[in-house]
């Protein structure tokens, strides 16, 4: 039997390297393994392209996300630069008591965009997952030379809770690095009840009361963007992805909004390998509905099911079980319900609940 393992990383965690390692030892003596480890753009998604292409890992200091300096990586293949927005602004960044969309930023991004054009590429591929912020890109738009303005007609200053306070911009001194294409890890719109605060702010640290203050202020630059630009983002599939900076950067740069699976999965040739696999084992940190929202494990298994494979799902902790079984053929949460989040996480510890559940599953099964 050949398997394939398909997964996405378990954030805070293990790789998506990691997880398909961990799983490919414990089934290897008895099956015929393929490992794609895969990503939406978020986490690991410049070191697999970069290694699939052959290309190399540049480091530069930038603004992280709570404004300290620190080291980010990114890839480059021929022209093009693979960049992580997370390696900059990434939730792992921040400890959890410290997460706080009001006030992170996107800056250090358009930093890592610059020196990837100062290294000769001409077209930056941007992976969108995984980001601590909710600024609607502003802050990255701010290293590209983009100036915004309160109504005192003073600069604004870094996170989210600044946008509903931007009166003018001033693009006079924007830099248009390369051509952008920003790989959109969902496909939620700018702002409302499917928007980027209200649907993914609460997961990066924010209170209810900040989840409305987000929400306000993307709603208001939204309606700056209206009436300077004449592009209304809540139109725009994907505009709400990395806490609305696919939509900044479209209205700003130019930017083309792709979904990272469909490029991410092209270029890896997945489909094939789901065509010529007899099982599929996929899985992320955590699977909810929110999964079935163009997240890695739901388009792995959407694959399989066109295909008529039998697709098996994998993840540390599983919510809506329900609703998940319309797409997977076996739900398996690996987390014992009495062990804490930082046990959990520790990647010792995940390993062994890996152990324990493959163990327990019957392959053979049709």
């Amino acid at each position: 039997m050949k398997i394939l393992l398909a997964f996405d990383s378990f954030k805070d965690c293990l790789s998506a390297g990691e997880v398909c390692e961990t799983v490919a030892t414990l089934l290897s003596k008895d099956y015929e393994i393929i490992s794609m480890p895969l990503s939406d753009g978020g986490e690991g998604f410049a070191q697999i392209l970069t290694k699939q292409f052959g290309g190399k890992i540049v480091s530069v200091n930038v603004c992280g996300p709570l404004g300290k300096m620190i080291s980010a990586e990114y890839g480059i293949v021929g022209s093009t630069a693979y960049i992580e927005s997370a390696s900059a602004c990434g939730l792992q960044l921040i400890p959890h008591c410290q997460r706080n969309p009001l006030i992170t930023t996107s800056y250090g991004v358009g930093q890592m965009v610059n020196d990837a054009v100062k290294k000769g590429c001409e077209v930056i591929a941007l992976g969108l997952g995984g980001t601590s912020t909710n600024d609607a890109g502003v802050g990255m738009l701010q290293a590209l030379g983009v100036k915004f303005f309160d109504e005192m007609g003073e600069n604004i200053g870094f996170g989210g809770q600044f946008l509903k306070g931007i009166s003018s911009f001033d693009e006079k001194e924007k830099n248009v690095p390369a051509k952008i294409v920003c790989l959109c890890d969902v496909r939620n719109i700018f702002y409302g009840s499917k928007g980027a605060a209200k649907v993914f702010a609460r997961q990066k640290g924010a209170t209810e009361d900040a989840v409305e203050e987000l929400d306000e202020g993307l709603h208001h630059f939204n309606g700056l963007i209206i009436s300077e630009k004449g592009i209304n983002l809540q139109h725009i599939e994907g505009s709400g992805s990395a806490g609305g900076m696919a939509g900044g950067l479209h209205a700003f740069m130019g930017a083309e909004l792709c979904h990272g699976t469909d490029v991410i999965f092209e270029k890896m040739n997945l489909e094939t390998a789901v065509k010529n696999a007899d099982l599929i084992i996929t899985g992320e940190g955590k699977s909810d509905r929110q999964t079935l929202m163009g997240k890695v494990a739901y388009e792995v298994g959407r694959l399989a099911k066109k295909h008529q494979k039998r697709i098996i799902l994998l993840s540390g902790r599983i919510e809506d079980k329900t609703v998940l079984q319309t797409v997977f053929d076996d739900v398996f949460e690996i987390t014992p319900r009495n062990q804490t989040l930082s046990e959990a996480i520790n990647p010792s510890n995940t390993k062994k609940n890996i152990e324990r559940i493959i163990h327990q599953i019957n392959f053979e099964r049709k």
